[in-house]
């Protein structure tokens, strides 16, 4: 497992992340096939150095034309992930695209659009932390530039960065776009809560205003380093976390909408919902709804619950949870490639299990014509291998 720490003193988008993280070893590759896989543009994005008026390199991004084609947020997760994305993936990008949604569409009527060009680096910065495997984000206190603070919205941009560290910037410029935003606080955490790590490599990517470089001005430049934590030998403790639940028993709805209202609330940042048969009061067979999500997006669940369901009221009570360590590998079959979700005591730690993603397995089967099953099988297959490969490494260190 990886880390990742942005440094956003000079503003924060995902195009100016994407070119950083590309420096600083992402796989380009591999980003290109996902994204041209997903027909979003026509073309490979490539890169390039500059160096700004000081002096100071970057690596910048020079984006393939691309379909030219606006997509309503509402429903563009599902209409992403049909299209091939990877699951893990696509649960990152449909929180992403939730924060987004409550951010354009307050008092709005009209429907919020995304162009293709968003999506993609949206997705690229989701693709290339995958090809890092950095499974923790951290960011440096976010700038308040004079430009940044006289931009209309600025400020509700910054609502969506409730919780992080704010300071002054020196850079007038600096500005942290909305998208920016919603990739910060999905993925990220302050650093001030970052553990000592091992530096592997660095990047810093520039987001040119007008793709001008005639005359330099960045709509956002970004720093990355990427490391290994350190353990010191000792082995990780386990942590705990405050989270939500919220329920409320549903009597009075038709079941067919029960999907759907899952699927909403995955979207809006749940981190798990189900539903569980119950019998009500008078003996009437009811549905009691859970959802498990973090404080912060309590308001945000609250709104879809009261707008998709017949109920009138929502409890919730905070408890708390611990986790086993995951990473998210992807595994070559014969099939083509399927992430599998591996569970760990400790970061680094021997494999206690392990389970293919079953959406990727799904779209290798309609790929191939073949069972679902016989992917997932394959993909087990491959994992007990690497489980192997693993545990005879670690015998060899020793």
């Amino acid at each position: 497992m990886a880390y990742a720490h942005f440094n956003c003193k000079y503003g924060f988008s995902p195009g100016a992340a994407l070119a950083a993280l590309i420096e600083a070893g992402a796989d380009m590759k591999l980003i290109n096939n996902r994204l041209s896989a997903l027909k979003l543009m026509q073309g490979q994005l490539s890169s390039f150095t500059g160096r700004d008026d000081n002096g100071v390199l970057y690596t910048g991004l020079h984006l393939p034309p691309t379909t030219g084609q606006n997509y309503p947020a509402v429903g563009l997760s599902e209409n992403i992930r049909a299209r091939g994305l990877d699951a893990g993936t696509a649960d990152k990008f449909s929180q992403v695209i939730g924060l987004l949604i409550g951010y354009y569409s307050a008092g709005l009527a009209t429907p919020f659009y995304l162009s293709d060009r968003q999506i993609v680096e949206l997705l690229g910065v989701l693709l290339a932390l995958e090809s890092l495997q950095a499974k923790k984000l951290f960011v440096s206190p976010l700038p308040l530039g004079a430009a940044g603070g006289r931009r209309p919205g600025y400020l509700n941009v910054m609502k969506i960065l409730n919780g992080f560290i704010a300071c002054p910037s020196p850079c007038q410029e600096a500005v942290i776009t909305p998208e920016g935003a919603a990739l910060i606080k999905c993925l990220a955490e302050p650093d001030r809560q970052m553990p000592e790590f091992t530096v592997l490599a660095a990047g810093c990517g520039g987001e040119l205003i007008g793709d001008c470089l005639a005359s330099i001005s960045f709509k956002a430049l970004v720093s990355v380093v990427i490391g290994e934590p350190v353990l010191d030998g000792e082995p990780a403790r386990k942590t705990y976390e405050k989270v939500l639940l919220m329920e409320t028993a549903i009597d009075d709805m038709n079941p067919e909408f029960f999907p759907y209202l899952v699927a909403r609330l995955l979207e809006a940042g749940a981190l798990d919902a189900y539903l569980k048969s119950i019998i009500m009061k008078k003996g009437r067979p009811g549905v009691l709804l859970s959802v498990l999500a973090r404080e912060d997006r309590q308001d945000a669940l609250l709104q879809v619950i009261f707008s998709e369901t017949s109920t009138l009221g929502v409890r919730f009570r905070s408890e708390q949870r611990t986790c086993l360590h995951r990473e998210l590998v992807a595994v070559q079959t014969n099939y083509g490639v399927v992430q599998v979700k591996i569970a760990l005591n400790e970061p680094g730690g021997q494999p206690l299990r392990y389970a293919p993603e079953f959406e990727d397995c799904l779209a290798r089967a309609r790929e191939h014509s073949v069972p679902v099953q016989n992917v997932y099988r394959a993909a087990m297959l491959a994992a007990e291998n690497l489980k192997n490969i693993r545990t005879l490494k670690r015998g060899i260190d020793k």
